[in-house]
């Protein structure tokens, strides 16, 4: 069972992270007037708007002490991350769904299409902590992979 962070706990339970990585969503309310999706609440690191064209790789990274709630708003991608330094996963991520980076678990993104992502963090963008916090951690594709633009940093 996925290990919940502690600024997370008040918030999310285990059952929401029961299908790691994708992470059921842990608040919505939906009227005549449309709908809110609560994707995290909490003390915070950074919150990002990732907007990624289809092909991109991101990532290719670990982070030792960070870990990413992402919610795709439009687009769909190839999550891939190393469960305890071993045992690799790929998983499609579509939009509408939310999933979850741990600290320490190389991971990478491949879009399959245009893609935007929202990312809640844990830790600030805004020091040079973050680049001290992500090393690089190549993780090739288990999938045929088209040719794309790379972006090793997120």
């Amino acid at each position: 069972m996925m290990k919940i962070p502690v600024e997370l706990l008040d918030y999310f339970s285990p059952m929401h992270f029961s299908t790691y990585p994708k992470i059921r969503i842990p608040q919505s309310y939906e009227d005549n007037r449309g709908l809110i999706i609560n994707i995290a609440d909490g003390n915070l690191g950074d919150v990002a708007i990732i907007d990624s064209r289809s092909g991109a790789i991101r990532a290719n990274h670990v982070h030792e002490t960070d870990w990413h709630l992402s919610y795709c708003l439009s687009g769909n991608l190839l999550y891939s991350y190393l469960e305890n330094l071993s045992v690799r996963h790929e998983v499609e991520i579509e939009s509408g769904e939310l999933f979850f980076t741990p600290a320490s678990v190389p991971h990478r993104m491949q879009f399959l299409s245009d893609t935007i992502l929202v990312v809640v963090s844990r830790n600030s963008r805004k020091s040079d902590k973050y680049e001290e916090d992500t090393k690089k951690f190549i993780l090739e594709s288990n999938t045929s992979e088209k040719k794309g633009l790379h972006d090793h940093l997120s």
